[in-house]
Formats: structure tokens, C-alpha cells, sequence
């Protein structure tokens, strides 16, 4: 016999169920359906007490055929939902593929879009670490006097690198150039007179031009001709 409490298992003849307590229904109980207020017996499909007129609560049995039919139509409805949704379920899928399709091509689109702003953006790089690599940034002198000055003794000079097609040092771009630039600056600001520093600088790099080396009484091996070079 099952316990209406608890759902345990008990033998026919336990008056108590073994798991909670609770008292179990007799037999007669399960057969005969016992008013409440007289006591009195009456049969399962009664509604009132035959003898008092009492409105009677449904018996154990009863009330567990009841739950087991509830169970069973319950049970019967969710197949059946089940069922219908089982049905339907391939023409959902077939309208998110159908999505899924058209959506394909934009996403292959916005990848390779994102995959040639990304190259772009490399090669940019690459290409401006190239150019700094070949055109180092000049530290110019915030003092317009020296920077004109600067590009006159320059302009006495040709470029020593001997790789940038001999350009003239005062306007040549290349990291030579520059770094001979910077060096004249440096004299200069520390207030050496122009003449010692175009000495200082055929000195260490050459290249001054030929009609300047009477003049500044430069050594021939440290200038340059058009017509001959003479290296460091």
C-alpha cells in the first residue's frame, strides 16, 4: 500500500506508514468511502453522506486515480505538443539556414574589408619605419639666427655619405646629411666662430667644397670636386 504523504511502499497490513507516520486507510477505507462527521459508510462515486447528508471528501483511492488520470492527460498533451513542435521544427530550421545563407556574404565581405584595412594599416607602418630609418628627424634650433647660419656653412659642404647622389649638405635629406647639420648646430651654440667650425667639420667628415679650401686653408684630401672626389 503507497502512502498518500510520503509515496512510500508499505505491506497491506500496516496500519502506519514505515517512512513518516502518517496513518494509512484500511481496506475498507480503500472500498467504502467513510464519512467524516457520522462515520458512516458510504460508496466511492457518492457525493453526500447517506446517513447525515454531509458532503464527503474523496477517498484516498479516489484521489489517487484522480492524480494518476490528471498525470496521464497531462502526459498525453505534452506528446502531442511534443509532436507539433517536432513537425514544425524543420521549417524553422530551414528559414534560419535560409538566413544564415543570406547572411553569409555580407560577413564574408565586412571580414575581407577588416582584413585589408588591417594590411593596409602594417604597410603603413612598415613604410613610415622605412622612411624614419631613412630620414631621421632634425632637432632644428628654435633660434632663427642659428639655423640660418647652419644652412650657410652647409651650403660650403657636400654630403660625405657618398651614397645620395653627392647632394649639396644643405639641403640633402639623408641621415648624414643630418647628422653633419647637427654638428655644425652644436658649435654654433656653443658661440664657436663660423670659419674654426667649417675647419672642424672638413676635419671630420671632408667634402668641403674645392672653391673653399684656399679660403679656409682646408687640406685638398678633405674636399670636393666635380671632377674628383676625395674620401675621409
Amino acid at each position: 500500500m503507497k502512502c498518500d504523504k510520503c509515496g512510500t511502499d508499505n505491506n497491506n497490513g500496516n496500519k502506519f506508514c514505515t517512512n513518516c507516520g502518517k496513518e494509512l486507510p484500511s481496506e475498507i477505507q480503500l472500498q467504502k468511502n467513510i464519512c467524516e462527521s457520522c462515520g458512516s459508510e458510504n460508496e466511492l462515486t457518492n457525493n453526500y453522506c447517506v446517513a447525515c447528508g454531509e458532503k464527503l471528501k474523496a477517498p484516498n483511492n479516489v484521489k489517487n486515480e484522480h492524480a494518476k488520470h490528471t498525470y496521464q492527460h497531462k502526459q498525453k498533451s505534452n506528446k502531442w505538443k511534443n509532436k507539433n513542435e517536432f513537425h514544425s521544427l524543420p521549417v524553422k530550421n530551414k528559414k534560419r539556414s535560409q538566413s544564415t545563407i543570406g547572411r553569409k556574404p555580407l560577413i564574408v565581405a565586412i571580414g575581407v574589408l577588416v582584413i585589408s584595412l588591417a594590411s593596409v594599416a602594417v604597410l603603413n607602418k612598415w613604410l613610415n619605419k622605412g622612411e624614419k630609418n631613412i630620414y631621421p628627424t632634425e632637432s632644428k634650433s628654435s633660434n632663427p639666427v642659428v639655423e640660418a647660419k647652419v644652412l650657410e656653412i652647409a651650403s660650403k659642404f657636400v654630403c660625405s655619405c657618398g651614397s645620395c647622389g653627392e647632394q649639396s649638405l644643405e639641403s640633402c635629406k639623408c641621415a648624414r646629411a643630418i647628422e653633419e647639420r647637427q654638428f655644425v648646430r652644436d658649435y654654433l651654440e656653443r658661440k664657436d666662430k663660423p670659419e674654426d667650425i667649417i675647419v672642424a667639420l672638413a676635419d671630420r667628415y671632408g667634402y668641403l667644397k674645392a672653391e673653399y679650401a684656399k679660403e679656409f686653408k682646408v687640406d685638398n684630401s678633405k674636399t670636393w670636386s666635380s671632377t674628383k672626389l676625395h674620401p675621409l
